[in-house]
């Protein structure tokens, strides 16, 4: 009896709060904050990237946020070419990106050339494919193989530069030009395991681009 009553207290002080601060806004007010808060979901940028254990080539976008805008988040869809199989797989990945700190290259303050020395990314990366799976098949002995084929962990590190765009004159805001060397969780076990495996058959090398649009 007594939590009931404390309950419905609580809904009551909630309502009334609730009535009293958006009261106190016009319609123009609140309509203004609902579209601000939908516009968040809109992406920041978009990005094209070749390699980097997400296929080929892949495409996505990505949202900014921080104090500095020194977090990203990113969904991209990659494609991966007929190599040692018949069909064409296609890959989705989630990749979180830490930039720490920019440098202007102008002499300005806001000029032209902004390098990022240093960028940090992790992120997963899954394969969709018939010869690709996450529980092993029964055609496989016990423990044949430890990880699942369709689905990698990465991490990798970087640099990019970036030019910022006339938006007088371009849709966008600034274009980006980057690097990125990493590995995944498959090539990490497999040089722990065997000593003899060294850096440069673990790393890969991954190229892109990135347009920022806002």
């Amino acid at each position: 009896m007594k939590w009931s009553i404390f309950k419905y207290a609580f809904i009551v002080l909630l309502l009334v709060y609730n009535t009293e601060v958006w009261g106190e806004r016009s319609s123009e007010e609140l309509s203004a904050l609902r579209r601000s808060k939908w516009e968040k979901l809109i992406p920041d940028y978009h990005k094209l990237q070749y390699a980097g254990s997400m296929g080929f080539l892949s495409v996505g976008t990505g949202w900014e946020y921080g104090k500095h805008n020194n977090w990203e988040t990113e969904i991209l869809f990659g494609v991966v070419p007929r190599y040692r199989t018949e069909d064409i797989s296609l890959t989705a990945t989630l990749k979180e990106n830490y930039i720490p700190f920019h440098l202007d290259l102008d002499k300005k303050k806001h000029g032209k050339w902004v390098l990022a020395p240093l960028t940090a990314s992790i992120y997963f990366n899954k394969i969709f494919g018939e010869h690709f799976w996450t529980e092993l098949p029964e055609r496989y002995p016990e423990k044949y193989y430890v990880l699942a084929t369709n689905l990698r962990f990465n991490i990798s590190i970087g640099q990019g530069i970036t030019y910022r765009l006339n938006p007088n004159k371009y849709a966008g805001k600034s274009i980006s030009f980057f690097y990125e060397i990493g590995t995944n969780d498959c090539y990490m076990i497999e040089a722990i395991q065997d000593r003899s495996i060294g850096l440069r058959e673990i790393l890969s090398l991954s190229l892109g681009i990135k347009m920022d649009m806002y």
